[in-house]
């Protein structure tokens, strides 16, 4: 009998086996790979084909490869059919993974689809079936026109986003001299990764429609060989798509950025910064906890039950629970917690229990209290304006900005090479330089706050900015302070 190496240790057998492939004509050198049926390929020799990720392991793109071409008649695939079932390709022991992988075209809508159905062999015996569907489109002159011009504009928009959060970023610098504490800040932080990932979309983007243009399916009909080019097509497609998901994310959390400066809408994050470092602490014992369960689960239940066979799938499933994905005993078998209970009653008990009470009724409830205590601080320290009221200094203000001194203003500062955030992020850093110098002369004003009015607010901006901004625009300006 062979003896094998271990399961998963990354070994693959490469020798040919098999007779003659009926779909390659018989040749006299023997060397030829195609000649024979089964025959081993490394990735870099396969055309096409991308790795595919399972839920035991992850597959490379390279294996025991035939290939059906598309001009064949069905008769010589079936002949192909009949001779794969007569010498069977599937093994017991050694047959880890077998996939079968084509694409569709709709012309309808112009777009692929990548079909991939395979089937994992684990170490124990067990098949599991999958599958994967995948859309993706190619870049066609005809058709995607619309969307390259869109896609300009908005790259240009990009760009003016980069040179304003560079401006900020340099603003920064000048008036508190540090650099790296510019991203301590979490909207900061966040617009940076956000302007990383747009830029990197934008270059999968380039690289995506380049290809498609020298592809050899960016029009109908299409060669009979298998399509090499579509599965890197496909893949940076979805890194697009991937991406772009996570940028929509980014930039709906950014919303709340903006949100806080009305206390009524921005009544989440001031209760959150309200509380941080609470926060902070609760939610990594919350993590640490689930990860100690996880571990636990893993161990208990991870030979019989598939929720629990890794310790990544445990802590999935543990999350589960926590809103109530775990089965009742009623419903028989089915179920998380029927399944732990067929394991071992007493242990799952104390698991499940312990699990519940520890993380749901302790920690879980303990963010929500401390989440609660610092909207009450918040709904104490910002007195509720009434709703008319606030929609009728809104309209008040979208008036005032309209003024022809006020676009003016704005103009001018543009002009200069100056925006009114970088004017107010000036005057605001005097401000506190000032209340600084001021409490380390008197003691008297240690515990106390420096009283500001419109006329020392003034003093606080330099004179060429004031002259202009004009009167009326700081008037205004610091009517919008004092109502905030």
């Amino acid at each position: 009998e062979p003896c094998y190496g271990l399961a998963g240790n990354g070994e693959e057998t490469d020798t040919r086996f098999g007779i003659q492939n009926p779909l390659q004509p018989a040749s006299a050198d023997a060397n030829r790979k195609e000649t024979t049926l089964y025959t081993h390929y490394q990735c870099d020799e396969v055309e096409g084909g991308q790795y595919t990720t399972g839920q035991i392991a992850w597959y490379h793109c390279g294996g025991y490869v035939i290939d059906i071409p598309f001009e064949k008649t069905c008769g010589e695939v079936q002949d192909l059919v009949n001779v794969l079932v007569k010498y069977p390709f599937i093994d017991s022991v050694q047959t880890r993974f077998v996939s079968v992988e084509f694409f569709t075209y709709s012309p309808a809508i112009n777009s692929f689809t990548s079909v991939k159905l395979f089937v994992e062999f684990s170490p124990s015996g067990a098949l599991l079936p999958q599958y994967q569907f995948r859309t993706f489109l190619l870049w066609t002159q005809s058709r995607s026109q619309g969307q390259t011009i869109f896609d300009f504009f908005f790259f240009v928009y990009i760009l003016y986003y980069i040179y304003a959060f560079s401006r900020d970023w340099i603003v920064f610098k000048r008036t508190k001299g540090k650099i790296v504490a510019f991203l301590f800040d979490v909207w900061n932080a966040l617009e940076f990764v956000n302007l990383i990932v747009f830029l990197v979309v934008f270059a999968v983007r380039w690289a995506w429609w380049d290809i498609s243009k020298q592809s050899e399916n960016n029009s109908f009909p299409y060669p009979p060989t298998y399509p090499k080019d579509l599965d890197f097509l496909l893949t940076l497609w979805s890194l697009q798509i991937y991406a772009n998901a996570g940028n929509v994310t980014l930039v709906f959390l950014k919303i709340l950025k903006f949100l806080r400066l009305n206390p009524r809408l921005g009544v989440l994050t001031l209760s959150i910064a309200e509380r941080k470092s609470q926060l902070v602490g609760v939610l990594a014992l919350f993590a640490w906890s689930v990860l100690a369960f996880a571990l636990a689960g893993t161990s208990l239940f991870g030979t019989t039950m598939w929720e629990f066979h890794s310790i990544d799938t445990s802590y999935t499933t543990l999350l589960r629970m926590l809103v109530g994905d775990f089965g009742r005993l009623q419903d028989g078998d089915s179920g998380i917690y029927p399944a732990m209970r067929r394991e071992n009653r007493v242990l799952a008990g104390a698991f499940f229990w312990g699990y519940v009470v520890l993380v749901f009724f302790i920690l879980l409830n303990m963010t929500i209290a401390i989440l609660a205590e610092g909207f009450a601080v918040v709904s104490a320290k910002y007195s509720a304006i009434p709703l008319s009221e606030e929609l009728q200094q809104w309209i008040a203000s979208m008036i005032r900005c309209f003024r022809p001194e006020r676009i003016y203003a704005t103009l001018a500062l543009l002009k200069k090479g100056i925006s009114i955030t970088d004017c107010l992020q000036r005057t605001l850093y005097n401000i506190e330089e000032h209340n600084i110098l001021l409490k380390g002369e008197d003691q008297d004003l240690q515990d106390s706050d420096v009283t500001l009015t419109r006329d020392t607010f003034k003093m606080y901006m330099s004179i060429s900015e004031y002259k202009t901004l004009g009167a009326v625009y700081v008037n205004d300006l610091w009517y919008d302070i004092v109502r905030e």
